[in-house]
């Protein structure tokens, strides 16, 4: 039982550094908003859902109809989408000083091909 409980305490740790370490990037990317640039934004899998949803203001409407199994196209259209962790977003953030271009990069399954992707595109556009 003692051997259950520390390893159950350890996991813990381990979250909670996780969930802190994903509040620092959200921190990081706040403040990045604040110049007028384009950012492109390459996560894989873990934190992707929140950033999406909390930052880049996709629909949590659709990220839920998702989760229920139903394909996150219009009724009308027939066709099936990926995993949620496939769904990507852009959209235009106001500062005082401009327009921000902030987009997400689609990560394909267990590749974790999205960050040289990331650098790339950055790196073409700044070109």
């Amino acid at each position: 039982m003692a051997c259950r409980a520390a390893s159950l305490e350890r996991e813990n740790m381990k979250l909670r550094a996780e969930l802190e370490q994903l509040k620092n990037e959200t921190g990081h990317l706040r403040a990045l908003m604040l110049a007028p640039v384009k950012i492109f934004v390459g996560i894989a899998h873990r934190g992707r859902l929140n950033l999406l949803t909390e930052m880049m203001q996709f629909p949590v409407v659709q990220m839920f109809r998702k989760m229920r199994g139903k394909p996150e196209f219009p009724d009308d259209v027939h066709g099936s989408g990926d995993v949620l962790s496939h769904f990507t977003s852009s959209f235009d953030h106001q500062t005082p000083e401009g327009t921000v271009h902030v987009s997400m990069l689609p990560n394909p399954s267990h590749l974790e091909a999205v960050n040289p992707v990331t650098m790339g595109k950055a790196r073409a556009r700044a070109r």
